[in-house]
């Protein structure tokens, strides 16, 4: 008998609110160069029930999409049944992004996608089996002719010319910096709070520890920051 769980986001489209005609997204070791301008963009992750995040000063939004697994199958690593069925998937979600011309290529609003979700934490689980996962699933990214940068998050040695990008709540202090002098620091959850166990006392932060990480993060080159979750209307100041 088939079971069928979640794992974990595997794709993460980011789209500019109310972008339209947008066209050509590349990046330099600056930032996001959207229509020949380099972009200094603030943006959140929000639930699908979110809204009015733009008249908060939102800039960006990203949301999940999750992939089921069948018994049998080891996810999330260099296994044949699973890697079918994810490349299956980044098809489908592909194809539908392009069908109703959705990529910033196209002219349409999303300007980068994320493939896999914080690897980086558990490849040495699966050893080398992990290692070549990650280069597989950077592979199939390339392939899918988005049109638009991918990203890998917490993911140090992303291949080319996939970005690595800073997951957490110091960015500013512990992100080591892009693994390569053309591609832009990217921070793409910065943790205002963070999941509890049961019984567990909620975990805040100031939001003077908040600005004062994003000011950090600013001042080493820092060029794109998410705010993880926005539940709450902010106001932002975007320089460039």
């Amino acid at each position: 008998m088939a079971t069928f769980r979640s794992s974990l986001a595997l794709f993460i489209l980011m789209a500019i609110i109310g972008a339209g005609d947008t066209g050509n997204v590349t990046y330099d070791g600056r930032s996001l160069i959207i229509d020949d301008q380099n972009k200094f963009l603030f943006f959140s992750s929000i639930h699908y029930l979110r809204r009015k995040a733009k008249s908060g000063g939102i800039d960006v939004i990203d949301t999940y999409s999750r992939a089921a697994t069948r018994q049998g199958i080891v996810f999330r690593t260099d296994n044949e049944p699973f890697k079918y069925h994810m490349k299956r998937y980044a098809e489908m979600i592909v194809k539908l992004m392009k069908s109703e011309n959705l990529y910033a290529s196209q002219g349409g609003p999303i300007t980068e996608k994320q493939i896999e979700n914080e690897y980086g934490m558990v490849t040495r689980a699966f050893n080398q089996e992990g290692k070549s996962y990650v280069k597989w699933a950077a592979k199939l990214a390339v392939e899918l002719e988005t049109g638009v940068p991918w990203v890998m998050c917490k993911q140090d040695d992303a291949p080319d010319p996939l970005i690595n990008a800073c997951n957490g709540r110091q960015c500013g202090e512990t992100f080591k910096g892009p693994n390569s002098p053309n591609k832009p620091a990217v921070w793409t959850e910065n943790w205002t709070s963070f999941y509890q166990t049961f019984g567990e006392k909620p975990l805040k932060r100031s939001a003077e520890d908040i600005s004062f990480q994003v000011a950090l993060f600013i001042v080493r080159d820092g060029s794109f920051i998410n705010y993880y979750m926005v539940v709450f209307f902010i106001h932002t100041l975007c320089l460039f």
